[in-house]
């Protein structure tokens, strides 16, 4: 489940990336029912959930978790974005 995970959130960080160029560079408002549409594209893997986008800063950054959902809701890992870079972090948790 770990690459599944590790690979849905580097979606989400292309769909995060694409969300805020049409927003003048801005992750305010970006949440996941909207990265999800034709517009960016996301799809997450069977078994996995995105937990809801939290965003930081005035629209600067982004996090969102993803979890396992079958059977490994206690281990996640969390993307961080700034607009420069995504950074998967937090690897499964005991």
């Amino acid at each position: 489940w770990e690459a599944t995970a590790r690979s849905d959130l580097r979606n989400a960080a292309t769909a995060a990336e694409l969300f805020a160029n049409a927003h003048e560079g801005s992750y305010s408002g970006m949440d996941l029912a909207t990265l999800r549409t034709s517009s960016y594209g996301l799809r997450v893997s069977p078994n996995n959930a995105l937990d809801p986008v939290s965003i930081t800063g005035p629209g600067t950054s982004y996090s969102i978790t993803c979890r396992n959902s079958a059977g490994f809701s206690s281990h996640t890992f969390t993307l961080t974005g700034d607009g420069s870079r995504g950074t998967i972090i937090t690897g499964p948790n005991p």
